[in-house]
């Protein structure tokens, strides 16, 4: 059964295959925004379910676009999917989890699978990850907000999940688990759902003209998502291998304070994986992590961070966006730190 988009014009195919020029030109205005100046403004603009944002860091070296699917995925299993091996899991929303990065694996091949494609997204780094509500996408790329549109069309059309059953069933072998039908067509199901409320967030070096700018982009994102194809009723099924997954979580905040913790921990140990409200880090590092308070690199961690002053939070946004950890509605760069909020923070959550 076709979940019918009420198809719209897009842009221009020269537009969204960058053949034209990257400059922007203001456009007729969709929700009554008004013209900001020419510097580097956070914006937000929507067009019908899709939702779009601007939060921009002129001190970035890219820009990136992050897409955000209102879904819940597994954080350990897309980590062994992504790290191509088998591995211990547990816990539910396997086949979801197998769908959405099935369909991340077409997306992927989309934008750098060959020479051509990528001399046309100037993508740079293809990423994916999940908070416990979103299955997260991001592309890093050339800074323009003509190369980032291009980029997140790209991105948008590839959302098939319906035509992920081949992938689907490969990536359940590499799992060793069976792949199941049921579980299968339930998993299309609910990542069609999710794609009905997308989020897309520009972060980094990427300029907008004004709100109108945005907006247009929303309504041309939203028709390149085009039709939803369902599958017949599945049934969610769940899925377990035997032993004890082999890392530890942490509870952190699930806005860009985690991305602070996680840059800190970075520092002392390696595999750490940010997931929303979760640091998952190798259960060999319990150690190390749980005298991170007292280490004699916190002064001097801490200082590098507050030195930036208000590009701090930018700078954070765009790793945050790009990194695939943080919810897309926690990406925001107005957040203001001091020293004394980055200390408390590190030794708050790791006490």
């Amino acid at each position: 059964m076709s979940r019918r988009r009420d198809s719209e014009d897009s842009e221009s195919e020269e537009s969204a295959s960058g053949s034209g020029s990257e400059e922007e030109v203001p456009s007729r205005s969709l929700r009554g925004g008004k013209r900001a100046d020419s510097s580097f403004l956070p914006l937000a603009a929507a067009y019908k379910g899709l939702s779009a944002r601007v939060e921009p860091c002129k001190k970035a070296p890219s820009a990136c676009v992050t897409l955000g699917i209102p879904l819940r995925v597994n954080p350990v299993v897309l980590s062994l999917l992504k790290g191509g091996g088998t591995g211990e899991f547990e816990g539910d929303d396997v086949d979801t989890t197998v769908v959405a990065f099935a369909a991340f694996d077409s997306l992927y091949q989309e934008l750098v699978g060959n020479p051509k494609n990528l001399m046309k997204y100037r993508a740079m780094d293809v990423r994916c990850g999940c908070t416990e509500t979103e299955f997260l996408v991001s592309v890093t790329c050339h800074a323009s907000f003509a190369v980032a549109k291009r980029n997140a069309a790209g991105m948008v059309k590839k959302l098939k999940f319906s035509s992920t059953k081949q992938m689907y069933s490969h990536y359940c072998m590499a799992l060793s688990i069976k792949p199941s039908v049921e579980g299968f067509n339930h998993a299309v199901n609910e990542c069609n759902r999710g794609a009905e409320r997308l989020s897309v967030v520009f972060t980094g070096k990427v300029k907008v003209v004004d709100s109108d700018s945005l907006g247009e982009a929303a309504k041309m994102l939203d028709s390149k998502l085009g039709d939803l194809q369902d599958k017949a009723a599945g049934k969610k099924r769940g899925v377990a291998s035997p032993g004890k997954v082999d890392m530890i979580s942490i509870p952190v905040p699930s806005n860009l304070d985690a991305m602070l913790i996680k840059s800190f921990i970075d520092e002392h140990t390696t595999g750490a994986i940010l997931a929303g409200n979760k640091l998952y880090i190798p259960a060999k590092f319990e150690n190390v992590v749980s005298k991170l308070p007292h280490s004699p690199r916190m002064d001097g961690f801490v200082k590098k961070m507050a030195a930036m002053k208000d590009d701090l939070s930018g700078m954070l946004a765009y790793m945050a966006g790009r990194e695939c950890g943080v919810s897309t509605g926690h990406i925001k760069s107005n957040r203001k730190y001091t020293a004394g909020d980055i200390k408390k923070l590190i030794n708050d959550t790791l006490k």
